[in-house]
């Protein structure tokens, strides 16, 4: 009985000492850099934004990793929020393939994400 005891609790101390692999961090700083460059024409906005939905997709894959000694996990409501982005990217993508989308809209959705990539990288890093 010891021994599982002493198992059980040496498989939680492991558990509790995995987090959020360091490259989401580094994912996360490279699409804010990226965010910053902000495209003047309508084409070259939709083309940043229709990169969005595989970024916001490729985040909250890797939020949900664990690593041992990673980044501190992401509470859930966070989560929340980057599965939200996520979504709204992959959405805004869709109504550009079907051209239905708004050149308006995208600047401002563009520059929705490029702040949500700031914050990201600020989360990541606390």
């Amino acid at each position: 009985m010891p021994a599982r005891f002493l198992g059980l609790l040496l498989a939680l101390c492991l558990l509790s000492a995995c987090g959020v692999p360091p490259a989401a961090l580094d994912f996360a700083r490279t699409q804010n850099a990226r965010a910053l460059a902000t495209p003047n024409d309508d084409a070259s906005v939709r083309a940043a934004l229709a990169s969005q939905a595989d970024a916001w997709q490729q985040f909250a894959a890797a939020l949900r990793q664990r690593t041992f000694g990673g980044l501190t996990p992401p509470d859930a409501p966070y989560l929340a929020l980057v599965d939200r982005t996520a979504a709204i990217a992959a959405r805004q993508r869709t109504l550009q393939q079907l051209q239905r989308d708004d050149p308006a809209l995208n600047r401002q959705l563009l520059n929705q994400f490029a702040q949500r990539w700031q914050q990201a990288a600020t989360y990541l890093q606390q």
